[in-house]
């Protein structure tokens, strides 16, 4: 088990000492202890949270992380044959509002 000072884990993560004092008031952030007078960030801990912090706002078609923090790329269908994942559930919303009818 890696121990890691507030500024340690500031230069690591690029995020302000600051910004973290708030998180760790706010109970956001990385989970922090206090040992002896100092706040501390155990390493696996903070590796989690940025792997969460991935995971919640990761953006883009090319990759997905799943749930074990593994990235699966997956490509787009150009070969034009059906795409073989499995099919969507798509509802489709019809209008019931006849041609030339005003809606009340």
């Amino acid at each position: 088990m890696e121990i890691l000072g507030s500024k340690q884990v500031s230069e690591w993560t690029g995020v302000p000492v600051g910004t973290l004092r708030y998180w760790r008031h706010a109970n956001e952030g990385p989970a922090s202890f206090t040992l002896g007078r100092r706040v501390v960030y155990r390493r696996d801990a903070v590796e989690q949270w940025i792997g969460d912090r991935e995971r919640a706002t990761l953006r883009g078609g090319s990759a997905d992380v799943d749930n074990a923090g593994e990235r699966r790329f997956r490509f787009p269908n150009t070969t034009g044959l059906p795409d073989q994942r499995e099919p969507q559930a798509h509802t489709a919303s019809t209008s019931t509002k006849k041609a030339g009818q005003a809606v009340k």
